[in-house]
């Protein structure tokens, strides 16, 4: 016998990832939270750590689908975006279900990597690129 296991309570896709954004950007991503067995949930509350960002839930089928949908309200702070929105749920396993989000928010002008740094050790410089 084969098989894979599976949370109750999924993320499609696992993360949501807002990719690389102008300072000005309006920009709307979305993912879903499904439920894979037979076990049905609501969602009954929605955290995000995310400041300059709107997060709703829309139903998408009652108990088992509903859609996560972040919102961005420029302008941006500059740099790279990490945090979490947590799903507060009815389902005894998965109260609080956290979701990683994650993205860059750029300039007109920006690099990559967006530091260098030079060092010394031993009295010899060092670049980290």
């Amino acid at each position: 016998m084969e098989g894979e296991a599976v949370a109750s309570i999924v993320a499609q896709p696992d993360r949501m990832y807002l990719g690389t954004l102008p300072v000005d950007a309006a920009v709307t991503q979305s993912l879903d939270v499904v439920a894979t067995s037979n076990a049905t949930f609501r969602v009954t509350g929605i955290a995000s750590s995310l400041s300059p960002y709107d997060v709703r839930c829309e139903t998408v089928t009652v108990g088992r689908v509903y859609s996560l949908i972040a919102v961005s309200r420029p302008p941006l702070p500059l740099g790279a975006i990490h945090g979490t929105t947590t799903v507060n749920t009815d389902h005894p396993k998965y109260a609080a279900f956290p979701i990683p989000l994650a993205g860059r928010v750029v300039d007109e002008l920006y690099a990559t990597p967006e530091e260098i740094v030079i060092e010394m050790r031993n009295a010899k410089p060092v670049a980290r690129l």
